[in-house]
């Protein structure tokens, strides 16, 4: 978990049960009104892009992700199955 306040560009949060990818994001505080984030994200699963307003200090879902390179090895009757390039250990993804 985190606050409205860590938010950046290239950040992935989960916003409503969904990955998004953070495009653009302003910190806004209008005259006499409270402040608060103007988010532009996309959404990871269907490319989605959407704009939202976050209270200011409203608490947010961080997601951490992570990028390798794995090598495509074959299929089998329950998935396909993949090489991590760096340590050789292989993942099933169905």
């Amino acid at each position: 978990m985190g606050s409205t306040s860590d938010l950046r560009n290239g950040l992935v949060i989960k916003y409503n049960g969904e990955l998004h990818v953070i495009i653009k994001w302003e910190h806004r505080t209008p005259g006499n009104l409270r402040a608060f984030y103007q988010v532009k994200m996309k959404n990871l699963k269907n490319g989605k892009t959407i704009e939202n307003r976050f209270r200011s200090g409203e608490e947010i879902d961080i997601i951490r992700m992570e990028t390798r390179e794995f090598q495509y090895l074959y299929h089998d009757g329950s998935g396909y199955v993949f090489m991590d390039n760096n340590n050789y250990d292989q993942v099933s993804i169905p």
